[in-house]
């Protein structure tokens, strides 16, 4: 084993370790309160804390406790809305300020349960982010480099193959819910409304703390403030870093809307309130959740949270987790979520990320390895954006990316993100796909790799051909003239039917070359055409129509 690998394995041990001795957030609970409430139903009326507002006084949700122990607990003044859509309407997280640790966290537990009833609270998980310390191409420069091959993550599973021809759709808004994610990061570029902080409730920034330095190397990754804060910039921009912008690193979903939401108050590797920026990405309009950090503490309020988002069309995928075990992790494994482990480079799963046939699909999350199968010191990780310059290639002796604000790092944290950014391009393609049918494309499309401990279904994404498949899926109509191509896909001949007569007819490439075909008619003979997507342009009075075609 390689000493990255052995440094690794022990930060791995020491995650886990730190995962299970806590896995509450401490003063913090999910209540519910009866209904019909007179002090509920006020609220309502006023549309305090269920439409423009999550944030709601205590005072009206508690107006006459009289309980002294619970008030000696110290409630905070406001409570949060945990709505989503019909459901959970009358549940709020609350916080209380006096609580200093386990023993004084379960014994709060106990005097709201004797209040309001085990089955109305809930201790709110405690989440930790998931990262494992340690040709036909755009001109982002460093997917050029000689030593570091930048983008390897992403040709592995067809960036190559498909770059140029589809592109991320700004009505697709894609939500990065992390520790914190730096939007001003020139590969990035996220508007100032769509950033949020949820611990004081602000749209505007979701960068980490601003005494957090940017600039400062150490010698050891250990305590390094930067690169531990650069978890969600790093993630943002696998998402969706801006892509042939002559900055950094590309992404397949470039030109989606890209959304941050900062969940970690103080501390970088603990989310102390990542369902509130979910609520907030959901009440924005996300289309799609990009979550790299998770619990082994399940949550009914979290998952009724979660599944009633993908109920309602929004695709989520979370990390399965980096403690090399067959141990499901949560929202990982919540009805609906794409499910994420980690491969290398060769398509075996990582040795840090958990497995088992509850996770829905792999993607590069871990090194590229050398001819010999193994990794070194100088083993590529997964490149991508950063809150600091570079720390891990840096001490690697990786010096082609020094000073600038991108680094490399590994973890199903990073292989969610990339899976995150082929769905969000799949839903450019087709925004009509709804979560059910993404991971069915997905995992159909899949590679298949042997003894790779996944869902039986599955392998590792492919992206391009996933991509592909939806593209010819959502062959169809693009015009109010009733134009349809058949059969679709076509073999030898296609007819088209028009309810205008058609005065000329062609087919082109998606390049928008013309193509050299026979048309008798109504009839294109495609014999000759080589497998994919073509447009079939006919000019009828009302002007030019255009509609697809699929040649099988």
């Amino acid at each position: 084993m390689s000493a990255k690998r052995f440094l690794n394995s022990l930060i791995t041990l020491a995650a886990a370790l730190s995962m299970n001795a806590q896995d509450a957030v401490l003063g913090s609970f999910y209540v519910k309160f009866e209904e019909p409430s007179r002090h509920f139903s006020q609220m309502r009326a006023n549309g305090q804390g269920l439409a423009e507002s999550r944030r709601v006084d205590s005072r009206m949700l508690l107006p006459v406790d009289k309980n002294e122990a619970l008030q000696a607990y110290a409630p905070a003044k406001y409570a949060y809305s945990m709505h989503v859509g019909e459901a959970l309407d009358n549940c709020f997280r609350m916080d209380f300020k006096n609580v200093a640790d386990e023993a004084q966290n379960d014994a709060l537990y106990r005097l709201l349960v004797e209040r309001f009833g085990k089955e109305n609270v809930e201790k709110v998980p405690q989440a930790v982010i998931m990262e494992a310390e340690s040709s036909n191409m755009p001109n982002d420069p460093l997917l050029h480099l000689d030593v570091l091959t930048g983008g390897w993550h992403l040709n592995a599973i067809g960036f190559d193959k498909i770059y140029g021809k589809y592109s991320g759709n700004p009505d697709i808004k894609v939500a990065v819910i992390d520790n914190a994610v730096w939007g001003d990061h020139p590969d990035l570029q996220i508007k100032p409304e769509n950033q949020y902080f949820a611990y004081i409730e602000e749209e505007g920034n979701s960068a980490p703390p601003s005494n957090v330095s940017q600039t400062e190397q150490g010698e050891s990754m250990y305590g390094n403030m930067g690169a531990e804060w650069s978890h969600g910039t790093h993630c943002a921009g696998l998402v969706a870093a801006l892509s042939n912008n002559g900055e950094g690193v590309a992404s397949f979903a470039s030109g989606v809307t890209l959304m941050g939401a900062r969940s970690a108050d103080n501390e970088p590797r603990t989310m102390t309130r990542p369902f509130e920026c979910i609520l907030w990405a959901l009440d924005k309009g996300a289309r799609v959740l990009s979550l790299s950090w998770g619990s082994y503490m399940p949550s009914e309020v979290e998952r009724e949270i979660i599944e009633n988002a993908v109920k309602d069309g929004v695709v989520v995928v979370a990390a399965a987790g980096n403690e090399n075990q067959d141990l499901p992790v949560y929202p990982a494994t919540y009805e609906g979520v794409i499910s994420v482990g980690s491969v290398d480079s060769d398509f075996q799963r990582s040795d840090f990320s958990n497995y088992g046939d509850w996770v829905k699909i792999y993607a590069p999350g871990g090194y590229l390895k050398n001819e010999e199968g193994e990794i070194t010191n100088t083993s590529d990780m997964i490149l991508s954006t950063t809150y600091c310059i570079s720390q891990q290639y840096h001490l690697d002796g990786l010096t082609e990316v020094d000073g600038l604000f991108y680094d490399g790092k590994v973890g199903t944290s990073m292989a969610t993100p990339l899976l995150a950014s082929v769905v969000s391009l799949m839903l450019s393609v087709d925004p009509s796909l709804t979560p059910a049918e993404v991971t069915e494309i997905l995992q159909s499309t899949a590679t298949k790799v042997d003894g790779l401990p996944v869902d039986p279904a599955s392998g590792v994404v492919n992206a391009a051909a996933a991509v592909e498949a939806v593209a010819q899926a959502s062959v169809g109509e693009v015009t109010e003239v009733a134009l349809s191509v058949y059969p679709n896909p076509a073999a030898d001949w296609a007819v088209v039917s028009c309810s205008e007569p058609i005065e000329q007819m062609r087919v082109m490439d998606l390049n928008g070359r013309l193509c050299n075909v026979n048309i008798d008619g109504q009839k294109v003979d495609v014999s000759h055409l080589i497998p994919g997507i073509y447009f079939i342009q006919i000019e009828t009075i009302s002007g030019v129509k255009t509609v697809k075609l699929v040649k099988r």
